[in-house]
Parts: structure tokens; sequence; C-alpha cells
């Protein structure tokens, strides 16, 4: 007699759950171990680029911020396929992540940092961080790392003027709106990327009226830009107040306040009462918002003090005024202005359209006020060097490389601009 049976179905039910829980423990044990193997690859790769990195410096005399494309163009680095090198845990492509360089002269070598942060590519695909080596100054600067030292306070008239028409089609505001974000994003967008502890703040005054505190110093680009964009011109302009109000601007760290005035007008409000006997009916105390005499003369003279007092605060050689788009006789109150507080001469900028006014921001940008030099060269967007910020000897030439070839030695210069 055959006694044997088949397995039950609760039996065979253990089975399948045996084998289910044998499976998901391989599964685990697997993509445990690929995933070690994938963060041991991935610190391999980490190593390798960095020691290239370091090469590269060393051999090119580079200190500050390139990308793995540069080290990728240049044969440091060899890409996975004909373009990029990949994130073995995520396959995403690393060639626009930054690399630090830095040089430490009591190990005497260059050391470097791979970064999570990337630069954006340019319009043929490249991420490539445009630097110029300076050899005997030993250090470089990019582009897209300029090094700027202290805080700006940005005075700006959005009175009615404003909205008046500048170039065919677009009011003054539009082109001062997109000057002041070009500004904001030269001194904000890459901050404390070499030098985290020592970012640049950046407030805005608005002032129309009356003024007020638009933004409370910010190193953020972005919230600045917002700031910016839903300014809207309204009123007449009240120079005496806006002025008053860089007092209120507390900054978080004790680096020097820039301070740059913008103004379209002559001023037509003030704070203080009238003190003319001709003058003190209470509808014109503190100005009439008119374009004309005395308002202009006596609101202007109220605001005097006020200047000397912000550049006394920050220094006559920070304290900068811009008159814009505007007519004549505001462009006069203004500079007249810029005279009382005893601010150099060059500080005073008369830009009558947009290309003026940008050009006015880059020339502020670059002096030694707020561009943290440390024996490195100002670089434009364009790719064009400014040297006129930097002491030359014979003792001490420069030579300016690019791709290892000499492009020119310079001894004594000033205001010269090289092509890269």
């Amino acid at each position: 007699m055959n006694n044997s049976r088949g397995f039950t179905f609760i039996e065979l039910l253990g089975v399948i759950l045996i084998l289910i829980i044998i499976s998901l423990i391989s599964l685990y044990v697997f993509k445990n171990i690929r995933g070690k193997t994938e963060e041991k690859n991935y610190n391999q790769l980490i190593s390798y680029i960095e020691t290239a990195a370091e090469k590269f410096a060393e051999d090119n005399g580079i200190e500050g911020i390139i990308t793995i494309q540069d080290l990728i163009d240049t044969g440091y680095v060899t890409p996975d396929d004909k373009n990029d090198i990949y994130n073995p845990i995520n396959n995403n492509s690393l060639n626009c992540n930054i690399i630090k360089l830095t040089y430490s002269s009591d190990e005497d070598k260059y050391i470097s940092e791979f970064t999570d942060s990337v630069k954006d590519k340019d319009t043929n695909n490249k991420c490539n961080a445009d630097y110029v080596q300076i050899h005997s100054i030993g250090s470089f600067m990019s582009s897209n790392n300029i090094g700027y030292s202290g805080n700006v306070i940005l005075i700006l008239d959005i009175s009615g003027s404003m909205d008046d028409e500048a170039e065919t089609g677009i009011t003054r505001m539009t082109l001062t709106k997109e000057a002041i974000n070009s500004l904001g994003k030269a001194l904000l967008s890459n901050n404390g990327i070499l030098k985290p502890d020592d970012a640049v703040e950046l407030a805005l005054i608005s002032f129309s009226e009356h003024a007020s505190i638009a933004l409370e110093p910010t190193t953020s680009y972005d919230e600045f830009q917002k700031v910016i964009n839903d300014l809207n011109a309204f009123g007449g302009t009240n120079w005496e107040e806006a002025l008053q109000l860089v007092s209120d601007v507390k900054f978080k760290d004790d680096d020097p306040t820039n301070v740059i005035f913008i103004s379209d007008g002559a001023p037509t409000f003030r704070v203080t009462r009238a003190r003319h006997n001709d003058w003190n009916e209470q509808h014109k105390a503190f100005g009439t918002g008119l374009e004309d005499e005395p308002n202009m003369q006596w609101c202007y003279e109220e605001a005097i003090d006020d200047a000397k007092n912000v550049a006394q605060m920050v220094g006559p050689d920070n304290f900068y005024t811009i008159f814009t788009y505007g007519t004549d006789e505001g462009a006069t109150y203004l500079n007249n202005l810029a005279k009382e507080t005893k601010a150099p001469d060059n500080n005073y900028y008369h830009a009558s359209n947009a290309m003026m006014l940008k050009g006015a921001f880059e020339t502020i940008l670059v002096s030694e006020k707020i561009l943290n030099t440390e024996g490195r060269m100002y670089l434009n967007q364009d790719g064009t060097i400014m040297l006129n910020i930097i002491d030359l000897s014979d003792k001490n030439p420069l030579e300016v490389y690019k791709d290892n070839t000499l492009l020119k030695r310079f001894i004594s210069v000033d205001n010269v601009y090289l092509k890269k």
C-alpha cells in the first residue's frame, strides 16, 4: 500500500514564503554590496579628479575656481565617453561641478576641493571657468568668481518721472531695473563661494515723496531681484529722507559699506520743515513736488547735511552718486551734492542711457573699494581684463597667459584693456 502524499496547500505556501524571504534578503544584500561598490567607485573618481586638479594648478599656477570641464578640455582627466565624466551612483554628468583650488604656503602645495556647486553652461554647452593665468602674481580670477569685499547700500529714485520713456518704448524704470539686477547678480550670484564667512550683503533704500528700506541687507540674489522687479514709479523726489535712512541699515558684519545714490531728477520734497519766511504755508512746508524754484533749491539744501553725514559714516571714497536719464538741471543738483560730501570727482556719474548706467556700475564694482583684488585681476564677462587696479613695476612685471601661451607682458600701464 502506498502511503505517500503530496504537499498540502499550507505547506506549499510556507515553502513559497521561505523562498520570498530568501529572495528579499538576497536582493538587500546585493543592493547593499552594489551601493558600497558604487560609493567606493565614486570616492575613487573624486580622488582621481582632485589629484588631477592639483596637478593642473601646479603646472599652470592657478588658484581659484575651475570645473571638471576645464580638466577634460586640457587633458588632465579622461572622460567616460567622448565628452563627459559620470557619477557612478546616479549616472549624472559631473562636467559642470566646481573645484576650488587653493595654494597652501605652509605645505607648499596646491589643494583641491570637489564641490556640489555647478556652473551654468554657456552657448556652446560648455561650463569652463574662463580662467586667465597670471604667473607673476601667482593667482587667478574668473569672470564668474569676482571676489567682493564690503557691503553695499543702493539708494534708488522711484519717483513718477522714472516712468518716462528713456528709449523707444522703454521706460527709465525698466532700464534701471535691468542695470541694477546686473549689479546684484555680479555681487550676489556667486556670493561667498571662495569666502563663505565673508559674503557681500546688499541693501536697498527706495524713495519717492517718502523713503523706505525696501530690502534689509541680504546675501540672496533671488531675494534682491524680486524686490527690484516689484518696484513701481510714483510721486515726487525726497533726497533728504532717503539719505537719512542709511544710518538705519544694519549689516551683520563690520565690512566697509559702499553707498550708491541713484536719481533721475532734482529733489522736490524734504523732511525738514521749510525755514523760509515767505514759504511757510502748511501745504508747502515739506516741498510741493514741483520741479520749480525755489522749491528744488530748498529741498536740495535740506539734503546736503544728510549727504555729508552719509559720506562721513562710510568714508567719502565709498560714497557714489549716479544721475540717470533726467534733465541737466537735476544733474547739476546731484553733482553739487556729491561735491559737498568731498567724495572724489570720479565717484559722480552722469548716465544718459542704459549702456552708460551699466558702465557706471561696472566701474564702481572694479574700484578697489568694492573689488577684493588680493593681487588678482578683474576679468569682465566678455573676457576683458582691466589692468589699472594692479601695481606694476620693473621688479614685478605682469605676464598674462591663456592655454600656457604668453599673451603680453606689462611693466607699467594705466587703463589698459586686453582681450583674452
